[in-house]
């Protein structure tokens, strides 16, 4: 897909499509990119995450 894509930075766009009762453990992006053609694409990223530490992720 990569390829595919503009070399413009993506846009980020306003919106979440993660439930409340998810928000503790997940987060959500969206970005409008564009292909080379000129098609808009959206871009949609979702991140799991944890609260609190976790001792197997020592740095």
């Amino acid at each position: 897909m990569q390829e595919r894509l503009t070399d413009d930075l993506p846009e980020p766009l306003p919106g979440s499509y993660v439930d409340d009762n998810l928000r503790n453990t997940y987060s959500d992006r969206l970005f409008k990119a564009w292909l080379l053609d000129d098609s808009p694409v959206i871009i949609y990223v979702l991140i799991e995450h944890k609260n609190g530490m976790c001792l197997s992720l020592t740095v």
